[in-house]
């Protein structure tokens, strides 16, 4: 059984509660990418742990990688947390699908959450558009159709009822 150990040694000059600033390739990494790879890594540690065999831990990182792609990086340290806590099959590692589930209130929180904010931001575009008054289409302005008038509906039929022969 192979251990998997991560140290981290601060360079001269860096106090011990201070986090070091991270250099080599990890330094340019986004913030989500590095909160999923500890996930992955603590994933790597637990299978260590419990003695499970991964044949391809690249594999696995890639379907790690995409099965948790749009879950926010804030919500990875929760699932982190409960993960260790609360899994306890000790034959295979969970699936993202199982990940997901452990943050599933959290998660429908944020979405809706996000698509609360996208509402008002529609709603806020709407109303500076439809208040600009220049009487373009909603296409042009960006808000809402300007209502016809009674006396433009009946120009328009009136024309209609000529143009056909209708007319009396």
């Amino acid at each position: 059984m192979t251990q998997t150990h991560i140290a981290l040694i601060a360079p001269a000059g860096v106090p011990a509660n201070q986090t070091p600033v991270l250099a080599g390739p990890e330094a340019e990494m986004p913030p989500r990418r590095k909160t999923l790879s500890v996930l992955i890594g603590q994933l790597r540690r637990m299978a260590d742990g419990f003695g499970i065999r991964v044949e391809d831990w690249a594999v696995l990182t890639r379907l790690y990688r995409e099965g948790l792609d749009d879950v926010p990086p804030d919500l990875l340290p929760l699932m982190l947390k409960r993960v260790l806590v609360q899994w306890t099959n000790g034959f295979r590692l969970p699936l993202p699908a199982e990940l997901r589930a452990l943050i599933a209130p959290e998660l429908a929180a944020h979405t809706a959450a996000l698509l609360q904010q996208r509402r008002a931001e529609q709603q806020a575009r709407r109303t500076a558009g439809a208040g600009s008054g220049s009487g373009l289409s909603a296409r042009a302005g960006g808000g809402r159709f300007r209502p016809e008038t009674r006396a433009e509906i009946a120009a328009r039929h009136k024309a209609r009822a000529e143009a056909m022969g209708w007319a009396g």
